[in-house]
């Protein structure tokens, strides 16, 4: 099946929507090999160069997987942070096609400690909305995530079933959207109790996901940790060079 070369878009894009479509649609299942760019190039009527441009945008995308010596691969359910964007969980899970759903283990209020009362500018002692989910896509078990929110923020929080509920999609309709966040990743093992959990041995690999999010006057609305399995996420950041200026040699 050739692809029609009238269009706007580039070919490489018109290439990666087809493919990414067969992915999303489960004709191409998850954990599958692709075709070779060979094939694929002579099945859509394309270079190589066009196929492999848009296989290298998939993988960006955190779609598609290469394994030297083997092929690319369909990453399946793994989540990949696309670069410079800020998405919820349920926002994350929907660019993958899968449903995002929740395992609420814990939500109260209670007081603030010294650490958080610190961080967000508010009294020790003032409530502070905590909520701890297991997160799901499609029925399988991703994420572990801790969350903390100031009352004054969002005082209605504790009335929302976050089974379903989007978090961050609840904090626009209240008022105190997250406009920007700070984020740091680290791997961590996985301990008895988040190993079961996570349908996982203890000490597996996990990913912990530290995030302070502002709203945009720059008031904290978030504290929040969530342990990944390390099988089922993927951070993708655009990195910078800075450009040096000044003489002399330098290596």
């Amino acid at each position: 099946m050739a692809l029609s070369l009238v269009g706007p878009q580039p070919l490489h894009d018109r290439v990666r929507e087809e493919i990414e479509s067969q992915i999303r649609s489960g004709d191409i299942p998850p954990g599958s090999r692709l075709q070779s760019e060979r094939d694929l190039a002579e099945r859509l009527g394309v270079s190589r160069v066009t196929v492999r441009r848009a296989l290298d945008a998939l993988a960006r995308d955190g779609l598609v997987r290469s394994e030297p010596g083997s092929g690319r691969y369909v990453q399946g359910s793994a989540l990949a942070e696309p670069p410079n964007a800020l998405l919820s969980f349920t926002e994350l899970g929907a660019r993958r096609g899968l449903a995002a759903t929740s395992r609420v283990l814990r939500s109260r209020v209670r007081p603030a400690t010294l650490e958080e009362a610190d961080a967000a500018g508010i009294a020790p002692g003032a409530g502070i909305f905590e909520l701890d989910r297991l997160r799901m896509l499609d029925g399988i078990a991703v994420a572990l995530d801790h969350t903390r929110v100031p009352v004054a923020v969002a005082p209605l929080l504790a009335q929302v079933d976050f089974r379903s509920a989007s978090l961050y999609d609840t904090l626009d309709r209240l008022g105190a959207g997250v406009a920007r966040a700070d984020y740091t990743t680290e791997a961590c093992p996985a301990s008895a109790a988040q190993a079961r959990q996570l349908g996982l041995a203890p000490g597996d690999p996990l990913l912990l996901a530290r995030t302070t999010s502002y709203d945009a006057a720059g008031r904290l609305v978030e504290l929040g940790e969530t342990f990944y399995r390390g099988d089922r996420y993927r951070f993708h950041a655009t990195l910078v060079r800075e450009r040096r200026t000044g003489g002399g040699n330098t290596r």
